[in-house]
């Protein structure tokens, strides 16, 4: 989908200034500081970054589902014209599931053991919806038929247990479903199932997502996901968002120094290399996070403001930011 199509879309979700603290005895962890990025319906905006950059926090606040005592201490969300990061929880509750469904990694810690497949989609239906059970029940099947479950009428008794990881997995992308969100946030989806299972069920989302024209966040650290699945493209590190763009742009002309180095991680497959690039060092913890620019004591092209200048994003291109100072001329040019 281009750029030009997607400015077309409505404005789904709009997260402004997002911080995320969690007080703690040696001091206030940021792990979440100062993010901003939309997406609008039809579209999959993929949130990429190593482990510890903030992603899936970021997905975590959208929906308020943040581990005590972390908090939102500044920013807001707002879901389709609507602010929804001060609702209280009851309301909110009505929101996770009926206007946002939400796909995490790990099936097995979505489906509750106890109940059947079908009683859990039946509950979350008529939860969100006016459905009463009898029709509850043939929206479930449907459901379960579209996710790709065959024989759904066979399955709908059966337990989380007597199901495969892909088919679990299937599940709980049809109780996202459910009562027809705008918006799925989709944690790592494709982590826990094997390769040939995963380009099922990312074609089975890209798919879902192109019919219903429901946006999708998409967190992930594979690369290769995000070239299969995504529109746009933010990459994250230590908190912060340091470049966004299209996925042609962050993929074929990454201009951040981190997301250069993440592009070239990726092996080729017919070329031929006698070791593969990696970025040296790793992610800082939330309490050692560097002055200026987080990335500076891994980056190959530091210069000496960086130690001490914080970038925000610059505007490149069309529909592509990155913050790095080496694309500050004004600063640069002084």
């Amino acid at each position: 989908m281009s750029s030009i199509q997607n400015c077309n879309k409505k404005e789904i979700l709009q997260v402004d200034h997002l911080r995320i603290e969690y007080p703690t005895r040696k001091g206030v962890l940021v792990p979440v500081d100062d993010i901003s990025f939309s997406v609008r319906e039809g579209e999959i905006l993929a949130i990429v970054g190593e482990s510890g950059a903030g992603k899936s926090m970021s997905g975590m606040a959208i929906i308020n589902l943040l581990e005590p005592p972390g908090e939102i201490a500044r920013g807001n969300v707002v879901l389709n014209g609507r602010r929804i990061d001060n609702l209280p929880a009851q309301a909110m509750q009505k929101v996770r599931g009926g206007e946002i469904g939400v796909i995490f990694q790990d099936p097995l810690t979505s489906l509750n053991p106890l109940f059947t497949i079908g009683k859990q989609l039946v509950q979350t239906i008529t939860t969100h919806t006016d459905l009463s059970a009898f029709k509850a029940k043939k929206r479930a099947v449907e459901l379960l038929n579209e996710v790709g479950i065959s024989g759904a009428d066979s399955h709908f008794d059966s337990y989380p247990h007597e199901f495969s990881g892909g088919m679990r997995q299937r599940v709980v992308i049809a109780l996202a479903l459910c009562a027809g969100p705008k918006l799925i946030i989709a944690d790592e989806p494709t982590t826990a199932l094997d390769v040939s299972i995963q380009a099922q069920i990312l074609s089975l989302l890209k798919t879902l997502c192109r019919e219903h024209q429901t946006a999708i966040i998409l967190i992930t650290h594979d690369m290769g996901v995000v070239r299969k699945m995504a529109d746009r493209v933010a990459v994250m590190y230590a908190g912060r968002i340091v470049e966004v763009g299209s996925v042609d742009a962050i993929i074929k002309d990454a201009k951040h120094p981190y997301t250069s180095g993440l592009m070239k991680c990726i092996p080729n497959i017919g070329s031929t290399v006698e070791n593969l690039h990696h970025i040296a060092g790793s992610m800082p913890r939330l309490l050692e996070i560097p002055t200026g620019c987080a990335f500076h004591p891994r980056c190959s092209m530091m210069k000496e403001r960086c130690r001490t200048e914080r970038p925000e994003l610059i505007p490149l291109e069309e529909n592509h930011e990155a913050a790095c100072l080496l694309f500050d001329k004004e600063r640069t040019d002084a």
